[in-house]
This record gives structure tokens, C-alpha cells and sequence, in this order.
């Protein structure tokens, strides 16, 4: 037999086991009767069997830096309570009725009653520009795991070179971003300490394996937690991209803030040069490109549709809707307004905007914005839609597109153009307008801008005024002289 243990103190141990566990509850679940907080909006990519799907995640950054999941039934029910857009980093709310799980870092609603309020959101005046143009610093994080044992795919020396390289070569995300933004828009390595052995890449070494975990608020919590803590505050630089060690569980592949600084890759996705210049565009305000009655990131011709796993292309860049929002041709945007039309001219590509500043290479009618999709240079990787006219349709710029047509020129040297007929919102008309495509001109000289002559009109106006090409007619020999006989005497 064992040692005699009184009953009361059996008693007191169970009682001190209640209380912790009634402890442990109460702090991984609170009822918080008012929470203020950013909110901000990410794109979560991850491969499930042979598909890769995308997930919007609403979140709710408290001043500290730490995030919540807000569910996406309580958000899309309590936004419908206001009738301003909920912007990535720039709306504050004030959340009633709902629960924090520290555990899972999300929100939950507890009451019928749960609102979220709009407060006066951020200045957002010249944030587009501030982000998009000038010198933005850029810090690579490899996290290695368990210790160290566990580590991303690419050392520090490959991912400087996929990611800063000046070579045209190599084809680097800077260099990249460069080329699509005609100069405007330049990435550099960030600097941590005196010196570093790969410019703008490091490591940064966690207690934890990952290996098996699925990515969530809270390892995204815990990661920017280490990084302050171990290296500066993520505000330091412009954007910091975190590189996951292999083994996520949930094949995760990549995650990024709408308007904020940090987005986070799963191996071997780090440094493949669609998918970052993907997720950084999401941290420079973007939202996707889809394809009408497809996926909404089905849009081929844009960076923000679909990612390869390349680390060197495709050459490719944005559509019109998005070269409209990064303002890197100021000159070169034209708004047509329903006292234009009809209206005719010509729409220069936008790889050859340097050629001839005259030309507009991103116009924008009503809810439609048009981009002459040259296949060349910088944009010589694209495979869809190539040396068309592409046409996407947004309530703005800095929201999701859908591309809706690509045009041709005439088919024939006679006969009509292509055309694109569709009711767009003008402010608050609607209006039928026909979009004409009368010729594509690609010039064999490097000097002269490549163009499409375009007209667009009221769908009820006349038929198509696009110049008709009479060819020439058959070619004919000069006639001969009608023979004479020689005179008679």
C-alpha cells in the first residue's frame, strides 16, 4: 500500500488544477467590449493537390502589432453596415461584440449585436506615389529552423543574385520592376549592421520547427516578433520578405499585405521572380488581375494574375488598370469623359513609352482601362494576349481587374475592325460604348514607338468611322502605241 495522502489534500489539487485550467481559458478566449484597430487585408496562396488556390484574409492589427483573423462572416456582415471601403492599412476600425483567441491569434463574434465601426481613416493622399516611385530599401530574411537544421532551399548568394542583380541575364526582380516602371521605381538591398556578407539577404535562426505546421496569424506574429527582437523593427525597411524553411504542412506558397511592408514565402517559391514581383505589388497597394467568368487571378497579361515557379521570368509586367494605379507615365495617361466621344487616336506601347512622350500608353474610359499588350523587351515573356489591345474592367485602380477582351486590328485590308462593345459607368452614368481597334503598327525601327490607332464611341452612334485601306489596284503595263503602215504616195 501506499503512503496515506489526507483527503483534503486531494481536494486542494483538484481544486488547483480547475483554477488552472479555468485560467488557461479564460486567457486564450477574452470578451474585449471595444477593440480599435488597422485593418488590413492578405492574399494567402498555397497548393492544394494539383491546384493552386489563393484565400483573402481580413485582418485586424491592434497599435502593438499584433494581428487577428477577423472571420470572414463577421466581416462582410458588420462592412455592410458602412458604406465606406474597407482600404488595406488605412481604415481604422472599432470592433464591439467579439472575442480575441490568443491561441489561434483570432477574432471571434460572441454577441448578436457585433458591429464594426468606420473612424477616420489614415491620410491616403499620395500614398500611391510615395510607394511606387524613388528608392525602396528590400531585406530577404532566410529562416532556418529547429535550431538552424532547417533551412530554405537557396542560400543567401542565390537569392541576392535572383533578386539584385543588374544584369539583363539574370533578369532580377529589381532589374525587373525597373524596366516595367520606365525608371521610376528602384529596389535596393537593405543594410543590417556594418556589413553583410550577401547584400540586403540574412538569416535569422528560430527555436521552433516548423517542419509540419501549417502557416497561420500566429506564426506570422511569432516570425515578426523574432525579427524585431533579434534584428530592427520591420518599419526600418521598405518591405521584408520572410523565406519559410522547407516542410510546411499545408504546401504553403506565399502570403502578402495589402499597403503594408512585409510578405512571407514558402519553399521553393522564394526569389521566383513572378511570385515576388507578385507579392510586393500586393504591399504597393495592388490588388489581383482576373479574367471575366474565370479565376480572379486568371489575367495572364499581368503580373498580378498567375505566378510561374521560374526564377528568371517571364519578362512580363502589369495591364492597364495597374500601370494606371503605379502613375509611372504621368504624361502618358488619358482619361476620355462622355463629352470625348467619338474619340480616335493612337495608344503607344508601354515598353516603348521613352520612344515618343506624346503617346498615351494607359487610357481609361469610364470603368475600362486599355494597354497595347506589345510583346517585346521587357514584356517579351507574356503568353497571353499578346499584341493585342487589352481591355479590364475595375471600380478603380487599386481594385481587383477583370480583362475582358483582347483586340486585333482588322482581319483584312477591307473590311471592319475588331471591336469590343460593353455598358461602362462614367461617375454615375452608365453608357454603351464600342471600343475599335483600326490598325496595329509595330515598326521595324527601334526608334519609333510601337502603336495601336484605336476608336472609341457610343455604341449608338454611327457605324465604325475607322479609316478604310482601299488597296491598290493591280498593276497594269504601259500601253503600246497602235502600229501605223507606212504612208502611201
Amino acid at each position: 500500500r501506499g503512503p496515506h495522502i489526507p483527503q483534503k489534500m486531494n481536494k486542494r489539487r483538484v481544486s488547483m488544477r480547475l483554477l488552472i485550467s479555468f485560467l488557461v481559458l479564460y486567457c486564450s478566449s477574452l470578451v474585449i467590449a471595444e477593440l480599435e484597430c488597422t485593418y488590413f487585408s492578405g492574399t494567402l496562396r498555397q497548393q492544394v493537390g494539383n491546384e493552386i488556390q489563393e484565400e483573402t484574409i481580413h485582418m485586424c492589427r491592434l497599435a502593438n502589432g499584433k494581428q487577428y483573423k477577423l472571420p470572414d462572416e463577421f466581416f462582410h456582415q458588420t462592412s455592410q453596415q458602412s458604406s465606406d471601403e474597407f482600404v488595406s492599412g488605412l481604415s481604422l476600425l472599432q470592433c464591439i461584440g467579439v472575442e480575441t483567441n490568443e491561441e489561434k491569434n483570432e477574432i471571434r463574434v460572441v454577441s448578436d449585436e457585433a458591429v464594426i465601426h468606420h473612424l477616420p481613416s489614415i491620410d491616403r493622399s499620395g500614398l500611391s506615389s510615395s510607394r511606387t516611385r524613388g528608392e525602396r530599401r528590400i531585406l530577404i530574411v532566410r529562416v532556418k529552423s529547429d535550431r538552424g537544421s532547417i533551412e530554405p532551399s537557396y542560400t543567401k548568394e542565390r537569392l541576392g543574385e535572383v533578386m539584385f542583380s543588374e544584369s539583363e541575364t539574370v533578369n532580377s526582380f529589381a532589374f525587373q520592376y525597373e524596366k516595367c516602371s520606365n525608371g521610376q521605381l528602384r529596389f535596393v538591398p537593405g543594410t543590417v549592421g556594418e556589413s553583410m556578407a550577401v547584400p540586403g539577404v540574412i538569416d535569422m535562426v528560430i527555436n521552433e520547427n516548423y517542419e509540419g505546421l501549417h502557416f497561420d496569424r500566429a506564426m506570422e506574429n511569432r516570425l515578426n516578433a523574432i525579427f524585431e527582437d533579434k534584428v530592427a523593427p520591420l518599419t526600418s525597411y521598405d518591405h521584408v520578405l520572410f523565406c519559410l524553411p522547407r516542410g510546411m504542412k499545408n504546401k504553403f506558397l506565399a502570403f502578402a499585405i495589402k499597403n503594408d511592408n512585409v510578405s512571407y514565402y514558402g519553399d521553393p517559391w522564394c526569389g521566383k521572380l513572378s511570385g515576388t514581383m507578385h507579392e510586393i505589388g500586393h504591399n504597393l497597394g495592388l490588388a489581383h488581375s482576373g479574367e471575366k467568368g474565370d479565376l480572379e487571378y486568371d489575367d495572364e497579361t499581368c503580373t498580378m494574375g498567375l505566378g510561374y515557379n521560374r526564377f528568371h521570368g517571364p519578362k512580363k509586367c502589369f495591364n492597364g488598370q495597374k500601370l494606371w494605379y503605379f502613375d509611372w507615365f504621368p504624361e502618358q495617361k488619358l482619361l476620355i469623359t462622355t463629352n470625348m466621344l467619338p474619340w480616335s487616336g493612337s495608344l503607344g506601347a508601354f515598353v516603348d513609352s521613352d520612344l515618343d512622350e506624346n503617346l498615351p500608353v494607359a487610357i481609361r474610359v469610364g470603368n475600362l482601362y486599355l494597354a497595347y499588350n506589345r510583346k517585346s523587351k521587357h514584356n517579351s515573356g507574356v503568353e497571353e494576349k499578346p499584341d493585342l489591345v487589352t481591355v479590364v474592367e475595375a471600380h478603380n485602380p487599386s481594385a481587383t481587374s477583370w480583362l475582358l477582351a483582347g483586340l486585333s486590328a482588322p482581319p483584312s485590308r477591307r473590311g471592319y475592325s475588331t471591336t469590343l462593345q460593353k455598358t461602362t459607368l462614367f461617375d454615375v452614368e452608365l453608357l454603351d460604348i464600342t471600343v475599335e481597334v483600326c490598325e496595329i503598327v509595330n515598326n521595324n525601327d527601334s526608334s519609333i514607338a510601337d502603336h495601336a490607332k484605336l476608336l472609341i464611341r457610343r455604341t449608338s452612334d454611327q457605324s465604325s468611322t475607322c479609316p478604310q485601306r482601299v488597296p491598290s489596284p493591280s498593276p497594269t503595263r504601259n500601253p503600246t502605241r497602235n502600229p501605223t503602215r507606212n504612208p502611201t504616195r
